[in-house]
């Protein structure tokens, strides 16, 4: 074997080890950069506890309960992500937890909401994370309900409750409850009566992650 084979190795060799660590480099550039491989310091919680971010949609309008959008949490990720600040939450052997979306309001800052379901009742509660630490909560109020309220003569009168949570930006949202009695003539079914009261609610989240009450606006109809 020539001399000067060993050193002709030696040099390929170090072309090799120069040429990996490049691409390492390039990797690890590019993986800072792209946003969808970098996850920001407050939604690492919910990434280290198995829940992938993308299956997650950041919405400014909170999806209605019944859309069974979300995922569906184990008691481990409860224990984490909730804890006990739910108020009288029943045993999961009973209910389950989902969790709906998780909203990014700034560097430390973020809001998961989430949909507690028990026996025939599914609560939405707003949950507010500063630096991963839970700051507060917020129950929100049922979504759609609706009831038999009263008949009188041969008219049915149906109350209805909907309601709204719609995010302004990242430190503001409002919420709007609509309750609406109708009534219905049972002959021809056709609505006679109708009253409606709308009421706003507007909230702000501050730095400290704390959730305020800024105004209410009522405005009342009446058809009938």
């Amino acid at each position: 074997m020539s001399k000067c084979s060993p050193i002709i190795i030696i040099f390929i060799a170090t072309l090799i080890l120069c040429g990996c660590n490049q691409q390492q480099a390039a990797k690890a550039q590019n993986l800072t950069a792209d946003s969808s491989f970098a996850v920001d310091d407050n939604l690492m919680l919910f990434r280290d506890l198995g829940i992938s971010i993308d299956s997650l949609i950041s919405v400014d309008t909170i999806p209605s309960a019944l859309s069974r959008q979300g995922i569906y949490l184990d008691s481990i990720q409860i224990q984490n992500l909730i804890a006990d600040k739910i108020p009288n939450r029943a045993s999961l052997s009973y209910s389950s937890i989902r969790l709906f979306s998780v909203k990014k309001l700034s560097d430390n800052l973020c809001v998961g909401v989430y949909v507690y379901e028990y026996s025939d009742v599914e609560d939405i509660y707003v949950i507010v994370y500063k630096d991963t630490a839970i700051t507060d909560v917020l129950k929100l109020p049922i979504q759609e309900e609706s009831n038999v309220k009263d008949v009188i003569d041969d008219i049915e009168y149906i109350d209805y409750f909907e309601s709204l949570v719609i995010f302004t930006d990242d430190s503001h949202f409002i919420i709007t409850e609509l309750s609406t009695t109708k009534g219905y003539n049972y002959n021809n079914e056709e609505c006679v009566f109708k009253t409606s009261l709308k009421k706003e609610t507007f909230y702000s989240i501050s730095t400290d992650g704390q959730i305020h009450k800024e105004d209410v606006v009522k405005t009342q109809s009446c058809l009938g």
